[in-house]
């Protein structure tokens, strides 16, 4: 990796997001002036179509959606790891403005007439692979974004691309708000045998944060993936496995309180409907368009295959672990609760 020199170090420190200063509640204003400012700058750059360049229309979208990612996200990073109801609220209203934002540049053909005709142009080829690579993705994208649909149809993809959005941040939250709420209190210390102890101190401060005696074993990882290694009561071992594969769903502790069942359903047949009007046969086909593969039954003979080879080698590692457990760790069965600790 070539060394950066002290100004370029500098200026990307001066970019680094300031998350001690982001202000949730600022953020939807941020975003409408953002993207009010770039739709501006669009009709600006697609006014003549016909002498459209790399340097007059592409290199000011690029600019356009680092600006958008820049401001959007250390908001959704903060989101997916320190949530409260304030960034919630304004994040589930910025990521409808946000899709709304790319549904309208996907369908813009004032846009897409640029790009075409920078592809078609003489020199295109001189662009050079990647600015090459970056056109013609554009245009695939102006494809799966409907710009070729009826109006009615355009429509339709922008409201299922909005809904989608919306369905896959619940699924996001279910499942963080069924991890959070999870809390296994141990009053015996002598269940938590083997917990390392930098472990059990952060045990001990989340029971003394809710005032209860002993410990609090959570589902957040860096609780739950060592007391899945080290803790040698097997029971509790169980316990916290069950909860955490059965999160968000109808099963486990906390069974339909943040059930994503229903959720999971309407993202399906969101997507399945999205992928028909844009001329697909289900959504694995919409997926594949912008993927390396070059067909579902590729993916799936490759799957397949790649489990074919696998699976002999996992099962002489589970025989393995196996034998070890019953020699050196008193246990006849490995379960799925033993893997971990049985490794460690």
């Amino acid at each position: 990796m070539p060394r950066m020199n002290s100004s370029a170090a500098a200026h990307t420190l001066d970019k680094l997001p300031p998350f001690s200063e982001l202000d949730a509640s600022r953020l939807l204003a941020k975003l409408e002036n953002l993207l009010a400012d770039h739709r501006t700058r669009i009709a600006a750059i697609t006014g003549d179509p016909d002498n459209a360049s790399w340097d007059t229309v592409v290199a000011p979208m690029e600019v356009m959606a680092d600006e958008l990612q820049c401001l959007f996200g250390p908001y959704a990073h903060l989101h997916n790891v320190a949530d409260n109801d304030t960034r919630r609220e304004a994040y589930e209203s910025a990521v409808q403005l946000v899709s709304a934002h790319a549904s309208e540049i996907a369908q813009n053909p004032a846009l897409c007439a640029c790009y075409k005709h920078i592809r078609g142009r003489r020199d295109f080829e001189q662009l050079g692979p990647a600015r090459a690579r970056v056109i013609d993705n554009a245009l695939r994208d102006f494809r799966l974004g409907g710009v070729d649909l009826e109006p009615d149809a355009q429509a339709r993809v922008k409201t299922l691309r909005i809904e989608l959005a919306q369905l896959q941040t619940r699924f996001e939250q279910n499942v963080l708000d069924a991890t959070q709420a999870y809390k296994l209190d141990i009053k015996d210390e002598e269940r938590l045998a083997g917990l390392p102890e930098g472990v059990k101190a952060l045990a001990a401060q989340n029971a003394k944060e809710r005032s209860v005696p002993g410990w609090t074993l959570t589902l957040d990882f860096p609780c739950y993936q060592p007391a899945m290694s080290h803790l040698d009561d097997r029971a509790l071992r169980r316990t916290l496995y069950h909860a955490y594969v059965t999160r968000a769903s109808e099963l486990g502790p906390q069974g339909g309180q943040f059930d994503n069942q229903a959720v999971m359903r309407d993202i399906l047949e969101r997507r399945q409907e999205l992928a028909r009007l844009l001329g697909f046969e289900n959504y694995a086909e919409l997926s594949l368009a912008t993927k390396m593969a070059p067909s579902v039954e590729a993916v799936t003979d490759f799957l397949y295959d790649l489990a074919a080879r696998a699976k002999p080698a996992a099962r002489r590692e589970l025989e393995a672990m196996t034998a070890y457990a019953a020699e050196h760790l008193d246990l006849d069965t490995v379960e799925s609760w033993d893997l971990a600790w049985c490794a460690e």
